[in-house]
């Protein structure tokens, strides 16, 4: 039951992200406006917030690495595009919470720690993106990394038998290639 709760909050919020990256520059809610990777940034963290404690209920190591990790980018991104340290102070806490809870949950359950090779190759192209895209800038590779490694994953969800997440990730495999598309025709 758990699963399938964390599995919808987590795609509701990435699809929120997503749904910002066609807006231009601001969007605004209410009277206030907001700069897009702003609202980006808090709905990632939010849908990694929630896999963290996915991958933590479930044994998902390499996912939870992943997550962890895309956290400390989410949070990054938030304070880069807020001068509101308030929000910011507010996600890292609820990050160092979250850790705490899952550690929590990990030392309460005995797990059997299986780590699939699907696994570490996924979360290793994940990563693998993630560098591309914040340390080189280089768009086109960090669009195939994700795309190589959402495919992965979503093999993984299948063969695991989260539809949810399967969906989420056959989204991300067509957010991928439409992304890497446009990419590739701006820099002709």
């Amino acid at each position: 039951m758990y699963n399938i709760i964390l599995e919808v909050l987590s795609t509701f919020f990435v699809f929120v992200a997503i749904s910002t990256f066609p807006a231009k520059n601001y969007i605004f809610i209410g009277k206030h406006k907001f700069h897009k990777y702003f609202i980006a940034n808090i709905a990632f963290s939010i849908a990694n917030l929630l896999m963290i404690i996915y991958s933590s209920i479930n044994g998902f190591i390499p996912l939870l690495i992943q997550m962890i990790i895309f956290m400390l980018l989410g949070l990054k991104g938030i304070k880069e595009y807020s001068n509101n340290k308030q929000i910011f102070h507010f996600f890292y806490v609820a990050f160092i919470g979250t850790l705490m809870f899952s550690l929590f949950l990990m030392l309460k359950k005995n797990y059997n720690f299986n780590v699939t090779l699907i696994e570490i190759i996924a979360a290793s192209f994940a990563l693998g993106g993630s560098i591309f895209m914040n340390i080189y800038k280089n768009y086109i590779v960090m669009f195939l990394f994700y795309i190589i490694a959402d495919i992965l994953y979503l093999l993984f969800f299948f063969k695991n038998n989260s539809y949810i997440m399967v969906f989420q990730y056959f989204v991300f495999v067509l957010v991928g290639i439409i992304s890497l598309y446009k990419e590739i025709l701006r820099k002709r």
